[in-house]
């Protein structure tokens, strides 16, 4: 009987609620007091408020609200509301306490109102007013609610109050939920208006007939154009002037909405932000970053698409290519791998980075915008690829000498690479894995064999050349050549059969021999030659031919020697002369000399014996001395004076070209009585180069 009670009184006192509630609307029942009787409205009702207005500092702010969908707007206008911000000063009302009460002599600090306002619930309505801010606790204020008396409240409260009309505005200046626009027409500084124009489920075209559109510059624009919001809000007169002569200007066409926007001048007081103007759907003037408008302005042919497809390689589903005499290929992607749906075959990890390889070449491929080939022109392959619901197919046919064009379904060619139809219409070896090496070998020794120069390197006790050692070894380097070796790659697998690309002899290779026997004793790695652009790989007794990344290129080609050999030690040092191009300068290597650098307090200085010290090679570009066109046509010379136990004597640097490496700018260097040319960081040497520029 006693598990009945609490249930009963319970639905006794909510009817009764009801009842109250139903039969005076407009009056609060004592049971909603009794449930707020901490808060200072003491009746809430959610589901009835349509309205909440304010009066004070910063304005009047007029909300209307659908209790339905608690859907806000702002009253008697067409412009967007700040739905979150309505949200947290509904919140505050709701949920504001009464910190304490007050007595009637402390309440005359209430009658001068910073800010009145009004609820309206259904029919019952409160009318409020925040006075001056209470004693404490600090930040805390006075409120007076009419019919109840005075009472304190929290800080949190008061600041919402007092927060200024525009913060209810909605800052966006483009209203769109969650579509994406129709239509999106740019009027630039110079040249003609342009219209990107949506094509399908994902495309954008240049004009309705036009070509497709760069999905990164798509992407980029519509990241632009979510930023679109307003720092400030300008009065009419200011922002009328400003956007007078408007030099840009961005119209946006929606299923539910069209805009257009127009962007003028400085903003005044924040010359980092530009005045626009909203002339439709409802008017406003506002000021935005700079740096957005220049994103939105960029001129039409920034938006030409230059790739062959839209889809990205870890959006693809299913791919098939056709092409005529030859076998059809059928992938799909099956988890985070592939199945070859043409055999049946689910693809291991291995074979699966080869797809993967594979499918990343193919789908990033691009070139030049091409006449488009006549009817008759060969077909190489077909290539159809699915993803989302989205199917995007391209034909690739014989072009200009020899090379292919892609023909996108835009009816637009692309004038492709050479190396593009090994891509197009892969070998069946596309499928292999892309490790070279067998995971879980021991490298027990390594010879390099490219431009002439062997090294065999061996592990004991480390790495080191085998005897007799042909110079001083970089065990660093070494390491990392070890490393880079057994982690090699094929980029992607492009012949089934060695052809002109992989000529026989090879220019360069890396021989590897194990010390387990898990398989194999040991395999080479061949390589075409090392100085063209692009660069072949083959397995020795292997036919099939892969694209040999710069990593594994620059691993087997590098000399193997010690840096050590290029060092000067500055302690020793007690003489410095600079030859740059004609002239000379002899320093103190404890003066000062520019650095190269430049620091929040200017130009960052050092001593030329600190810059002496700093000159390290990266690593040996080659055995031998520096060829004129490594020199260059100003050279730089640096002889110094050493202190040593048998006398003195002079250590001569001469830092030739720059030219670009995968560790950044650097310079061609060597020394004297050192066989080989060494790689300098840039900047080490620009402060050698300006001691001699600078001087007088």
């Amino acid at each position: 009987m006693k598990r009945n009670v609490v249930p009963f009184v319970l639905f006794a006192l909510a009817l009764l609620f009801a009842y109250l509630v139903l039969r005076d609307p407009a009056s609060v029942s004592d049971g909603e007091r009794a449930l707020r009787k901490d808060h200072v409205f003491s009746s809430w009702r959610r589901d009835r408020v349509t309205h909440i207005e304010l009066t004070g500092p910063g304005g009047e702010v007029s909300l209307d609200r659908d209790p339905a969908k608690n859907a806000w707007s702002l009253h008697g206008s067409p412009e967007e509301v700040d739905a979150a911000r309505a949200d947290v000063l509904f919140g505050e009302l709701e949920h504001a306490v009464v910190l304490r009460k007050v007595e009637a002599d402390e309440g005359t600090q209430a009658r001068t109102p910073r800010v009145r306002g009004t609820i309206e619930m259904g029919e019952l309505t409160y009318r409020f007013s925040l006075g001056a801010e209470a004693k404490k606790p600090e930040g805390a204020a006075y409120l007076t609610l009419e019919g109840e008396g005075v009472v304190v409240v929290e800080k949190r409260l008061a600041e919402a109050l007092l927060g200024s009309a525009a913060e209810y505005r909605d800052k966006r200046l483009l209203p769109f939920s969650g579509e994406s626009p129709i239509e999106i027409t740019i009027g630039p500084l110079t040249g003609t208006s342009f219209t990107l124009v949506k094509d399908g489920r994902t495309r954008h075209r240049l004009g309705t007939e036009g070509p497709f559109a760069s999905r990164l510059e798509i992407e980029a624009l519509f990241s632009a154009l979510a930023e679109l919001r307003a720092v400030k809000f300008i009065g009419v007169a200011e922002g009328t002037l400003a956007t007078k002569d408007a030099p840009v200007s961005l119209s946006v066409h929606g299923e539910k909405v069209d805009v257009t926007i127009a962007f003028g001048g400085v903003c005044p007081n924040a010359p980092a932000d530009v005045v626009v103007a909203r002339r439709s759907p409802a008017p406003v003037f506002a000021c935005v970053p700079a740096g957005v408008v220049a994103a939105i302005r960029r001129p039409q042919a920034t938006y030409e698409d230059r790739t062959v497809f839209f889809v990205r390689p870890d959006e693809l589903e299913e791919i098939t290519v056709t092409r005529p005499g030859r076998e059809t290929l059928d992938v799909a992607r099956k988890g985070s791998g592939f199945r070859l749906r043409g055999e049946s075959k689910d693809l291991d990890s291995d074979a699966a980075d080869g797809v993967r390889a594979w499918v990343t070449s193919l789908v990033s491929l691009g070139g030049e915008p091409f006449p488009v080939p006549t009817p008759e022109a060969r077909e190489v392959a077909r290539v159809t690829v699915v993803y989302g619901k989205v199917t995007e197919s391209v034909r690739f046919v014989r072009a200009l000498g020899g090379r292919i064009a892609g023909v996108r379904g835009d009816g637009r060619a692309i004038l492709l690479p050479t190396s593009a139809e090994r891509i197009v219409s892969p070998p069946k070896a596309f499928s292999r894995g892309t490790a070279l090496v067998p995971k879980t070998r021991s490298l027990r020794e390594f010879w390099l064999d490219c431009d002439g120069l062997v090294q065999h390197v061996i592990r004991k006790d480390g790495l080191r050349f085998a005897p007799p050692e042909p110079f001083p070894l970089d065990p660093a380097l070494a390491a990392q050549v070890a490393s880079t070796l057994l982690s090699a790659r094929a980029e992607v697998w492009v012949a089934d059969a060695r052809t002109d690309l992989m000529p026989t002899p090879s220019k360069c290779s890396a021989r590897l021999a194990f010390d387990d026997d898990s398989g194999p004793a040991g395999l080479t790695i061949e390589l075409s030659s090392p100085a063209e652009a692009t660069v072949y790989g083959a397995i020795a007794g292997e036919p099939e031919t892969f694209l040999a990344s710069r990593e594994l290129v620059e691993a087997i080609r590098r000399p193997l020697a010690s840096r050590d050999g290029f060092l000067v030690d500055p302690a020793q040092a007690f003489d410095l002369t600079v030859f740059h191009g004609l002239g000379a300068a002899k320093v103190s290597l404890d003066g000062e000399v520019d650095a190269g650098v430049v620091t929040d307090g200017g130009p960052a200085r050092q001593s030329p014996r600190d810059a002496l010290y700093a000159i390290r090679p990266l690593f040996v570009v080659r055995k031998g001395a520096m060829t004129r066109a490594e020199e260059g046509d100003s050279g730089t010379r640096v002889e110094v004076g050493l202190r040593r136990d048998g006398g003195p004597t002079y250590a001569k640097l001469r830092f030739g070209r720059e030219f670009s490496a995968p560790e950044g700018k650097v310079v061609y260097a060597e020394r004297d009585g050192v066989p080989f040319v060494f790689a300098v960081r840039a900047e080490l040497v620009a402060p050698f180069r300006a001691i001699v520029e600078k001087r007088p």
